[in-house]
């Protein structure tokens, strides 16, 4: 069990070490960013719910998802090995 622990704590450092090579931490860092410096848009997205149908605001929140999915679908390595 030790053995495993160390090997999970070694892989996590090596993908940490190379995380600026992932596609998929910069689509979310950028979306992160946005939301967080750009209050505007996290308030016309929130405001958006009550002007569209839940099921178009559902919609949109499931692009987001799917767009994440995408991009690590095409990474076919673990960030250690970039």
């Amino acid at each position: 069990m030790k053995a495993w622990l160390k090997d999970k704590r070694t892989n996590f450092k090596a993908d940490l070490a190379r995380a600026h090579r992932s596609v998929t931490i910069w689509f979310g860092l950028v979306a992160e960013l946005v939301v967080e410096f750009m209050p505007e848009i996290a308030r016309a997205v929130t405001e958006m719910e009550s002007y569209v149908l839940p099921e178009t605001y559902k919609r949109i929140m499931q692009v987001i998802v799917f767009v994440t999915m995408l991009i690590r679908f095409r990474t076919t390595k673990a960030l250690r090995n970039k």
